[in-house]
């Protein structure tokens, strides 16, 4: 792959990775509270512990990707990053069935750290990589919102007009 081309699989990435919290119901990553359906008899302190240390790992795994290591290692944390990202969907996929909106915005951070990971590493196969500050960051994020933001429109404007209707609908068919 050429550099040329490798912006245009960041972007991709980038984009889909953006659009995949509000696409699907499914959860991504652990939250340190207790979601609607989620069993009580968990423990509130192993909650927390438990998705600190899948956010210690999201992000290490994108401090490796960014970082001067060998291709297999790389590789090795994409495929980990790829498995910490599908394990909350075998924990709790039967327990919970609508992720609340705050959840939506913590798996689009862990995807945005997935994503600049990749980036990164792409950035440093090709040249070395540049240091960057709080403002590059702060910028990709928004960026990364941005890309976001058709996910969120779909998601929570026109489904939830078309769920209006059929409510409004529903209930003068009863009535």
């Amino acid at each position: 792959m050429f550099p040329d081309s490798s912006i245009w699989l960041v972007i991709g990435i980038a984009w889909v990775t953006a659009l995949l919290p509000f696409f699907t119901e499914k959860s991504f990553v652990f939250v340190p509270w207790r979601q609607e359906g989620e069993s009580v008899k968990t423990p509130y302190w192993l909650l927390v512990c438990r998705a600190l240390v899948h956010w210690f790992l999201i992000i290490y795994a994108a401090t490796v990707l960014a970082g001067p290591h060998s291709q297999t290692v790389k590789l090795a944390a994409i495929v980990a990053s790829l498995v910490l990202f599908a394990l909350p969907i075998f924990v709790l996929a039967k327990q919970v069935r609508v992720k609340s909106f705050a959840v939506r915005l913590f798996e689009l951070l862990g995807f945005f750290f997935f994503s600049g990971g990749i980036g990164f590493a792409i950035e440093h196969f090709y040249a070395n990589s540049h240091p960057q500050d709080w403002q590059f960051y702060a910028i990709a994020l928004c960026l990364y919102i941005v890309l976001a933001y058709p996910g969120f429109v779909i998601r929570h404007l026109f489904k939830n007009r078309h769920n209006r209707r059929l409510i409004a609908q529903t209930q003068i068919d009863s009535d």
